[in-house]
């Protein structure tokens, strides 16, 4: 059996007074089918064009959790984060995703967050795992992607909100965008949504549980 999860990333989300969350339709935000659960939410907040979350529960073996939020009108790293738990494992990983991977140390608040992400993942994570294959080439290198024990799962939401609360600093210091800029760093964004969503790990799993119907839609109009 897996943990009962007390307070999912949603919520903790839902307690940051800088994000609200977006109405969505109800038959996009919950989903049942069988002993299988999935529920999608919405955030906004100032520069952030989105922040879009995934739970996903499979009978009482598996859970699933995923979120990633786009900035608005800023060039600065995607923040993407997904957890797997089973019974007795689950892994945790945070990632940044950007498009000019040499220019990363130009960006406001960079180094702050990388050294809070490492300090974390020592304290947390007792196996480093790589990130997706195909997300490599695309993604600043870091450290918060590894294994945690099951019962420590809440423990590394917790993680997440403190990264993702360093990551938004970072996101305020940082500049509008120069037209050129921009227009590359819109277009690489688009890239990376069209290639994200279809191959990433969660749109395979929720497809699996909840149906290609449904999944298809949370990722193309929510998620994406």
């Amino acid at each position: 059996m897996i943990p009962k999860i007390q307070s999912p990333m949603a919520h903790r989300l839902k307690e940051l007074d800088f994000l609200s969350e977006e109405a969505i339709p109800k038959q996009v935000e919950k989903k049942s089918r069988l002993f299988s659960k999935g529920e999608v939410k919405v955030f906004k907040g100032k520069h952030i064009e989105k922040f879009s979350t995934l739970k996903l529960k499979g009978l009482n073996i598996y859970g699933y959790e995923y979120g990633i939020c786009y900035p608005r009108n800023r060039c600065y790293p995607i923040f993407i984060y997904q957890c797997i738990y089973v019974p007795k494992r689950a892994v945790v990983t945070v990632n940044y995703a950007y498009h000019d991977l040499e220019g990363t140390g130009n960006i406001p608040g960079i180094e702050e967050l990388l050294a809070l992400d490492e300090k974390l993942a020592e304290e947390r994570l007792y196996k480093i795992v790589k990130p997706q294959h195909f997300l490599v080439d695309e993604l600043i290198e870091n450290t918060y992607n590894g294994m945690v024990n099951t019962e420590y799962v809440e423990a590394g939401f917790e993680d997440i909100i403190v990264l993702f609360k360093q990551w938004y600093q970072g996101l305020m210091k940082n500049y509008n965008c120069l037209p050129e800029e921009s227009e590359e760093f819109c277009l690489w964004k688009s890239h990376f949504k069209d290639k994200f969503y279809t191959k990433d790990y969660g749109y395979v799993v929720t497809k699996r549980y909840l149906g290609k119907n449904w999944t298809d839609k949370v990722f193309k109009e929510y998620l994406r």
